[in-house]
């Protein structure tokens, strides 16, 4: 490979995501907070909670969150959800029950 073709391969994409309407399209995105939280009682360090965040890229909008000591995986499928007005059925996946 030459260097244009790795140029072309490697530079970052310019174009952004392009939608045309609210919930066409969601990222979903993990962080871990800058918080630690201890227990009630003895105040002893518990852990550090993330924040998975679910958000409408034409509005900007969250509809949904999730805030868990667990770490993300894919073994929680799309906790975010539970907290947004988006319908289970919406969901990729997942179907109402």
């Amino acid at each position: 490979m030459g260097p244009k073709q790795a140029a072309q391969l490697l530079s970052p994409v310019k174009s952004g995501l392009h939608v045309k309407e609210a919930l066409q399209l969601l990222q979903i995105d993990h962080t871990l907070v800058d918080v630690v939280v201890v227990d009630e009682f003895d105040r002893e360090p518990i852990g550090r909670p993330w924040l998975t965040l679910a958000i409408d890229v034409a509005t900007r909008m969250v509809p949904g969150f999730h805030l868990t000591l667990e770490a993300p995986s894919a073994n929680l499928g799309c906790p975010g959800f539970e907290h947004g007005g988006v319908a289970e059925e919406q969901v990729p996946g997942r179907s109402a029950h």
